[in-house]
């Protein structure tokens, strides 16, 4: 080929990638335009009053009333003067304790429709639920030592719901949850793992706020893109991960001994763990650190489990609340 055609190959070749991505700007901008109408969806997940208004207050904080909103649900959330999630248990006595993160408290769903009220209701067991946004392992056991100590509660049995997934550490898995929480403690300044996260979190979220046509694919198409886009994490930081949680479960088998009830483990997982298939892989590294036998919950998600998860929120939606009632009801 002569330097003049290709000089010209070149310049073709530049003008075509100029086009394309004018192409691919304008068709964007105009699925911005046409979603903001067509398809509006409110970013994220507020706490608002009765009025609607903004509330900044604790998830569980005491004697608050307070409704989860966003463009996949609109729960009334009641928490009481204990500082839990209702159903209240009779004399302040529960027959049985829940303990866990945002899946036990139930994200996303009204007050009625939280497994742990649907599940108490239909076995007609004095119930508390203890569950906490944002809590591992670590912190899900210390809020159950307080309750059990400070309170003086007696429970007959106590379930930890742990979220687990072992192919992949993110905010809300457990593994990942009890690591971040141990290096904050160590270093309240942050650490490498917390401001990776961060990062991405960041720039995800930023677009996420800004931009209703990424809203609308994470909507339609969550499930699918946790499938494909997993990372599989460092061993070093899965088996710290294991360690660490394993040594919250030895706590909490102690203090079933101490305090004399049955402690069961129930292991839930994050949707693309059932999807992917790499859900026995999570189920064996977990009983393998648990002193009690983990009672499995992916069966009752398959086939299909995007059925039974919030597409863009990810917790339990009321099909997946239910899935939990028949497991609860199963075990017993």
């Amino acid at each position: 080929m002569s330097s003049t055609k290709k000089v010209s190959f070149i310049k073709s070749l530049i003008n075509s990638v100029i086009a394309l991505s004018i192409g691919v700007v304008i068709a964007v901008a105009l699925a911005e335009v046409v979603t903001r109408f067509a398809m509006p969806i409110f970013p994220g997940m507020h706490k608002l009053d009765a009025k609607g208004e903004p509330v900044t207050f604790h998830n569980v904080a005491p004697n608050s009333v307070y409704r989860q909103f966003s463009a996949e649900f609109d729960a009334q959330t009641t928490i009481n003067k204990d500082g839990y999630r209702i159903p209240n248990a009779k004399n302040n006595n529960p027959d049985v304790v829940f303990i866990g993160d945002s899946f036990t408290y139930g994200q996303g769903l009204s007050d009625n429709d939280t497994f742990v009220m649907k599940y108490c209701t239909q076995a007609k067991l004095s119930c508390m639920n203890l569950g906490v946004p944002g809590y591992g392992t670590i912190d899900a056991v210390e809020r159950l030592e307080t309750f059990l100590t400070e309170k003086q509660i007696h429970p007959r049995k106590v379930y930890l719901v742990m979220l687990a997934m072992t192919s992949f550490l993110g905010a809300g898995n457990d593994l990942y949850d009890n690591i971040k929480t141990v290096e904050a403690r160590n270093n309240p300044k942050g650490n490498e793992h917390e401001e990776s996260e961060s990062t991405l979190r960041k720039v995800s979220n930023k677009i996420l706020q800004h931009s209703n046509f990424a809203r609308v694919i994470k909507f339609h198409f969550a499930p699918i893109i946790k499938k494909a886009f997993v990372v599989a994490p460092e061993e070093n930081l899965l088996q710290e991960g294991l360690e660490l949680t394993k040594q919250q479960l030895d706590k909490l088998y102690a203090l079933s001994k101490t305090h004399n009830f049955e402690l069961e483990v129930v292991l839930i997982h994050p949707v693309q763990d059932i999807s992917r298939g790499s859900y026995p892989e999570t189920f064996k590294a977990i009983q393998a650190i648990s002193p009690v036998k983990v009672i499995p919950s992916a069966q009752f998600f398959e086939p299909n489990p995007s059925d039974y998860y919030f597409s863009m929120d990810g917790h339990f939606n009321k099909a997946g609340s239910d899935k939990m009632v028949e497991l609860f009801l199963s075990v017993d």
